[in-house]
């Protein structure tokens, strides 16, 4: 009896010893779930993570974290730094192309310009493509918050697909305002557009109003 008293005490003790341990833990894991969890994705090296809370393990996390984290940022400011400067390269050259052909165009008949449009075209979706990697590589704060016509975006949407897609789409559109980053926005459009042209071979109906 006295060896199982004995052996219960020591499990006990044992059992105390881990339940306090594991409370005095408790909060400085919630502490860095919740650093971690409010890290923001588009800067990840910008947020503290706290100090040590003089928990060996925790703190050696954290440490582990703040690293990782720090990397991950100066990569992403890398990326974006290159993706910048080549759209930038891009963009002046791209606006040239486009304004050469449209002279071409207007000065050739009818029946010589199809060739010309269709270099135009392509022409487009590169500056389209070119504005898109400049939005990827601006922080979240450089987005513009300007007033947009969102029936006058969709129409240039439209205005960049080829005349045969063109004739297939149906815009029911009245003047609805909205504030926010026009390039982006009409990003979005494009896109969309795209992709209902794409993945469908029959009428796209389009539609822009206000609700609510």
């Amino acid at each position: 009896p006295a060896g199982r008293i004995s052996g219960l005490l020591t499990s006990l003790r044992g059992g105390a010893i881990a339940y306090g341990r594991g409370r005095r833990l408790a909060a400085p894991v919630s502490r860095l779930h919740a650093a971690v969890a409010a890290v923001p994705l588009d800067d990840p090296a910008s947020a503290p993570l706290g100090s040590d809370e003089g928990v060996a393990e925790i703190d050696a996390l954290r440490g582990t974290l703040t690293r990782a984290f720090h990397d991950l940022g100066a990569a992403l400011a890398r990326e974006r730094g290159f993706v910048r400067d080549a759209a930038q390269e891009l963009r002046t050259p791209l606006t040239l192309v486009l304004g050469e052909l449209d002279l071409v165009a207007e000065q050739l008949p009818p029946a010589d310009r199809a060739g010309v449009l269709r270099a135009r075209r392509v022409a487009a979706r590169l500056a389209v493509l070119v504005e898109r990697l400049l939005l990827l590589a601006r922080p979240e704060q450089a987005l513009a918050d300007e007033e947009i016509d969102l029936a006058e975006l969709l129409e240039d949407a439209c205005d960049n697909v080829s005349p045969a897609a063109r004739e297939r789409v149906r815009i029911a559109s009245t003047n609805v305002i909205v504030r926010g980053d026009r390039a982006l926005l009409a990003a979005m459009l494009g896109n969309a557009v795209e992709n209902a042209l794409k993945f469908s071979s029959n009428e796209v109906r389009i539609e822009v109003a206000e609700r609510g």
